[in-house]
C-alpha cells in the first residue's frame, strides 16, 4: 500500500511538462528532468 500511491507521479510530471512545451514549439526533453535541461530546452 505504501509505494501504490506514487506509480503515477512520473506519468503525471511527464504529462505536464509535455502540456507546458506544446505552446512553444519545442519538443520536450526526455527523462530524466533537472530544472538546467528544461531551461536548456526552452532556451537553447
Amino acid at each position: 500500500m505504501g509505494e501504490a500511491a506514487t506509480t503515477g507521479a512520473p506519468a503525471a510530471l511527464m504529462n505536464a511538462v509535455s502540456d507546458a512545451f506544446r505552446p512553444t514549439g519545442k519538443p520536450a526533453p526526455q527523462m530524466p528532468f533537472s530544472s538546467a535541461r528544461l531551461w536548456e530546452a526552452l532556451n537553447g
